[in-house]
């Protein structure tokens, strides 16, 4: 199994962690080091990688993309009722994007996912898919923005 790379530079800054850690626990058992000293840069260490991790983790970068190939009308999808994160989703759906897919994009749960594609069927009174993205560029079409 092939690791993404940014599984790979976690990995490299926790083994250079641990080498650091190391060599400041042999200073110290070795009485080169204070015990003030010793701990200090330990509670230091410990936050920079609590401040890294964390701020990887639960960063919220959206980036919906919205591009020439799209021929659906956002604004219109709005206009008919539709919320914007339905609107996002519906984007999605024009891509063929699997749930899964759908939800890493926007960063929300497959759950979440299933819910917003729920109400989204039930306001384009259509059943699947194909239909949702076939109404909503029948909305699209009808604008007074796509003449």
């Amino acid at each position: 199994m092939k690791l993404p790379k940014a599984s790979f530079f976690i990995a490299a800054i926790l083994a250079l962690g641990l080498f650091v850690w190391r060599m400041l626990e042999w200073q110290f058992l070795g009485g080169r080091i204070s015990t003030f000293l010793y701990t200090s840069i330990a509670v230091l260490l410990a936050i920079a990688f609590g401040v890294l991790f964390g701020y990887k983790q639960f960063r919220k970068t959206k980036v919906v993309v919205v591009n020439d190939k799209t021929r659906i009308n956002p604004n219109a999808m709005m206009q008919s009722g539709l919320s914007k994160r339905e609107t996002e989703i519906l984007l999605c759906l024009e891509r063929d994007l699997s749930n899964k897919e759908i939800a890493d994009e926007l960063f929300i749960s497959v759950p979440t996912i299933k819910t917003h594609t729920s109400k989204l069927y039930t306001k384009l009174e259509v059943s699947n898919r194909n239909q949702a993205v076939k109404r909503a560029l029948e909305i699209s079409a009808m604008s007074p923005s796509a003449v």
